[in-house]
C-alpha cells in the first residue's frame, strides 16, 4: 500500500509589525510655569462664569420685585388733586385726565393726561405731577371770557384768543359783544376774525364792563359805551393808551354830549360834533 505525501503549504506572508508592541511615546515635559498659567486662566474663566451667573440672577430678582412694586396696591393712585380750577369743577378735570383711583403710579401715563385736558375749552395749560407714594396732583390754568359772541345757536363767550369757552342762555351784562364776527364755530374753536377779541383782551376795569361792543370798521375798531359816545381807536394797537385818551377827552368835554372820540393818534384826540 502506497502513501501520498503533503504538497508543501506555501509560505505565510509575514505579519505586520502590532503598534501595541511598540514602545509609547516619550512625554514632553510641560514647563511648569506654562502650567500654572493655564491653570490661573481656567479658574479666571471660571470666575468669570460665576459673576455672569450672579449678575444674571440679580437682574432677575431685581426685575421681579419691581413688578411686584408695580402691582402692589401701595403704589396705586389713592388720591388726585386738581388745582387752579374756577369755572371748571374737578370731577370734569379728573375725567378729561382719564386718570382713575387704583391706577398704578408707575404706568401713568402724565402726557396722555395733560392732552385730554387741553382738549376742554376753558383750559389754557395743565400740568400732571406724581407724588408717591399715591397722590396725583393736576394743576390746571384757565382761560378767562372777555367778551361774547352770538349767532343762530344763541351767544357764547369768548377768550382773548377767539376761541368759544361756552354757550350761555342770555348775554353777560359786564363783557363786551364782539359784533358781526364772519365765523362763530362750535365750542373749543376760534371766531373769525379774532381782532375784536384780541381787543376785549386788552381792556381792563372799568374799560371793559362799560364797553357795550367792539366792531370792526374800515378805520379800524371802534367801541360802543354803555353810556357815552363811539370810541374810535384805529389800528387795534395801544388800547388802553387810546381808551386813557378818550377818557381824559371825555372829562374835559365836562358833560357836553359828542358823537365820537376819534383816538387813533392818541397824542392828538378828536371829537365831534357836538350834539344839541
Amino acid at each position: 500500500m502506497s502513501t501520498r505525501t503533503k504538497p508543501p503549504s506555501p509560505p505565510k506572508p509575514p505579519k505586520p509589525p502590532s503598534r501595541t508592541g511598540t514602545k509609547p511615546r516619550a512625554r514632553v515635559p510641560v514647563e511648569p510655569r506654562l502650567r500654572e498659567r493655564w491653570i490661573a486662566a481656567r479658574r479666571a474663566e471660571g470666575r468669570r462664569r460665576l459673576r455672569v451667573v450672579v449678575v444674571t440672577g440679580a437682574i432677575v430678582v431685581v426685575l421681579v420685585l419691581a413688578w411686584a412694586a408695580m402691582a402692589s396696591p401701595f403704589l396705586d393712585v389713592d388720591h388726585i388733586v386738581v388745582k387752579g380750577t374756577t369755572r371748571l369743577t374737578a370731577a370734569q378735570v379728573q375725567a378729561a385726565s382719564g386718570i382713575q383711583h387704583g391706577d398704578p403710579m408707575v404706568w401713568l401715563d402724565g402726557g396722555a393726561a395733560v392732552a385730554g385736558i387741553d382738549a376742554l375749552p376753558y383750559v389754557r395749560a395743565a400740568h400732571v405731577e406724581r407724588e408717591w407714594p399715591g397722590t396725583v396732583t393736576i394743576t390746571v390754568s384757565e382761560r378767562r371770557p372777555v367778551g361774547w359772541v352770538e349767532n343762530a345757536a344763541g351767544p357764547a363767550l369768548v377768550d382773548r384768543t377767539g376761541r368759544v369757552l361756552e354757550r350761555v342762555p342770555a348775554p353777560p351784562t359786564d363783557l363786551p359783544q364782539i359784533a358781526k364776527p364772519t365765523l362763530v364755530p362750535p365750542v373749543g374753536a376760534s371766531i373769525e376774525p379774532t381782532v375784536g377779541a384780541r381787543v376785549a383782551g386788552q381792556l381792563q376795569g372799568f374799560s371793559r364792563s362799560g364797553t357795550r361792543s367792539i366792531t370792526l370798521t374800515p378805520g379800524g375798531v371802534a367801541l360802543g359805551l354803555v353810556n357815552g359816545p363811539e370810541i374810535r381807536l384805529g389800528e387795534p394797537t395801544q388800547v388802553m393808551t387810546k381808551v386813557r385818551a378818550a377818557i381824559a377827552v371825555l372829562t374835559a368835554l365836562d358833560g357836553a354830549v359828542v358823537q365820537y372820540i376819534d383816538v387813533s393818534v392818541p397824542a392828538n384826540p378828536v371829537a365831534g360834533p357836538v350834539v344839541g
